[in-house]
């Protein structure tokens, strides 16, 4: 190849270069904090579950693009955010009194009230709200009321709401779900125990807790009282009344502690079984898979 060959290619190769340095500095750079780059870091961090640091992200673009979002969208992301980062009070905060969003408000309302184990609030909202509201979120709001009934231990709603009269036809394959829920609901409530049934059965040492639902403790605490009653007994009949005394009162300190224990375990018992039919309820019914469907179609557009 001769010199003058060499030389074309070279021309070619400079002039390539400096077109595409013509290109890249004639071409606008984007702004870090314009409201594209805002949204799609938004996008990020929700899709990476980083909801506060999106949320704070989503406070900026309010505040250096006020109403580049529609207000509509804005409400249903700080919901879908606030409710994602377990800020449940917050979320109780948002209102907006127009449809769709509105109906967006009762089912992110009612999930976070549930999640605050207020469940006799939600079902207040669950049944006193939802008219006017368009068939997206006719199955949402039906879940929400079968779930009160069913966690409120009224079977007779929650199998009234399941006939075929009721039941949402786009819920139609999953039926024996809500059946299931209703079941569980009502083998916990049969499973409660009466904390004051423990209270008069801790007359008997350790049968408080026993009944209460916590087997060891109760053991123990038989053991430990009858161990201290017949050392009690022991000393006095061998004229040890100080060391009597002594263990005597170490017997009626845990024979009192066993009687109010079981009350309390009793009651422990139940809020623990409450929260777990709450939990499962929620996850059965996949209400966290109606909010994300809230979010697709009314949240950050595409």
């Amino acid at each position: 190849m001769n010199r003058r060959a060499h030389s074309g290619i070279l021309l070619r190769v400079v002039a390539v270069l400096v077109v595409c340095f013509i290109a890249g500095a004639a071409a606008p750079a984007q702004e870090p904090y314009s409201p594209e780059s805002l949204l799609g870091f938004i996008r990020h961090l929700y899709k990476n579950q980083e909801y506060y640091r999106a949320f704070v992200e989503l406070e900026r673009l309010e505040a250096y693009w006020p109403g580049y979002l529609e207000p509509g969208r804005m409400h249903v992301v700080r919901m879908s955010l606030l409710m994602k980062g377990k800020r449940y009070d917050d979320v109780l905060k948002e209102k907006m009194k127009e449809p769709p969003f509105s109906c967006a408000d009762i089912v992110f309302h009612y999930d976070a009230l549930l999640h605050l184990h207020a469940a006799r609030a939600a079902a207040g909202m669950a049944d006193g709200s939802g008219s006017g509201c368009d068939d997206f979120f006719s199955p949402f709001l039906w879940k929400r009321k079968f779930v009160s009934a069913a966690i409120q231990g009224d079977d007779k709603e929650a199998s009234r709401m399941l006939s075929e009269s009721i039941f949402p036809k786009e819920l139609s394959g999953e039926k024996e779900k809500f059946i299931g829920i209703a079941e569980k609901a009502l083998q916990q409530k049969a499973d409660m125990r009466d904390p004051y049934v423990a209270l008069f059965a801790g007359v008997v040492p350790g049968l408080g807790y026993y009944y209460g639902g916590n087997k060891p403790t109760g053991v123990l605490a038989f053991i430990v009282i009858s161990v201290f009653s017949s050392l009690a007994i022991a000393a006095y009949k061998t004229d040890n009344a100080p060391i009597g005394i002594v263990l005597g009162s170490a017997a009626g300190f845990f024979y009192g502690g066993s009687i109010l224990g079981g009350y309390m375990t009793a009651k422990r018992y139940n809020m623990q079984a409450q929260k777990n039919l709450f939990l499962n309820a929620i996850e059965d019914a996949g209400l966290e898979a109606d909010r994300d469907m809230i979010y697709e179609k009314y949240g950050l557009p595409r």
